[in-house]
């Protein structure tokens, strides 16, 4: 167990987003991405900071400090102290943890033998990395990105390319909507989607207002999820309820 990665922290929290609102995850935000949402709500994760911040008990937000970069043994110790079996799942997180192909590698197999469902939180761009990790992983949960919405370029090729890689896997789509976004870019979303040949849930998630980015209004989110019901069976209107808790 060689192998070191950065990580922004890990700890025990409600889920707030998408399919799995509601349960009970231990959380493992690695740092750094190679994208930049202006939407963004958890920004510091993209820079390298020089701790990585655990929680000692599960909930109860006491967190002790670890030099980064964490190696695979000390996260291991961190995540089995959480008290898994009360967790439905381990959240990887960022930031983007497909930065981190050859840490994930190492660590997952022995949480796997521990019995820990393995849910991916991704920005859905690099293929390459999930082809590697894919066995080790049961839930993904993919971001598909509007330009209109991220501020970035158009992925749609690379997102075309991670949704035929999952395969089999249990996988859905989130996509952040802003007060910017437009009907025309979330066509090209859903005909890339609804092509892909498999039946995929879609989590139509307005992005929570921050700076100049604004929420869109309910009558463009019924509009939108309807546009959406053309294409897809599955298609469901959720905010990030952990801002509304304040759970971190």
């Amino acid at each position: 167990m060689s192998l070191k990665a950065p990580v922004m922290e890990i700890y025990s929290a409600i889920q707030g987003e998408g399919k799995y609102v509601g349960v009970r995850q231990i959380f493992l935000r690695f740092l750094g991405c190679n994208i930049s949402c202006r939407y963004c709500d958890t920004p510091a994760s993209r820079n390298m900071t020089p701790d990585c911040l655990i929680e000692e008990s599960a909930g109860e937000r006491k967190f002790r400090a670890a030099k980064n970069p964490v190696g695979v043994e000390e996260v291991l110790n961190a995540v089995r102290n959480l008290k898994p079996a009360i967790h439905h799942s381990l959240s990887l997180t960022g930031g983007e943890p497909l930065l981190y192909p050859e840490f994930l590698q190492e660590f997952l197999p022995f949480l796997k033998e521990d019995g820990i469902k393995i849910f991916l939180e991704t920005n859905g761009t690099l293929a390459g990395s999930l082809r590697k990790v894919l066995p080790l992983i049961d839930i993904v949960s993919m971001d598909f990105k509007l330009p209109s919405a991220t501020g970035e370029k158009d992925f749609s090729s690379p997102h075309k390319e991670f949704m035929e890689i999952a395969g089999n896997k249990e996988f859905y789509i989130k996509m952040t909507l802003t007060d910017d976004t437009v009907d025309e870019e979330i066509e090209r979303a859903l005909k890339i989607i609804s092509n892909s040949g498999k039946s995929i849930q879609l989590f139509l998630q307005p992005a929570t207002p921050a700076g100049n980015v604004l929420a869109p209004g309910i009558d463009k989110l019924r509009r939108w999820q309807e546009q959406s019901l053309q294409y897809l069976l599955d298609v469901r209107v959720i905010p990030q309820t952990h801002k509304m808790l304040k759970e971190i």
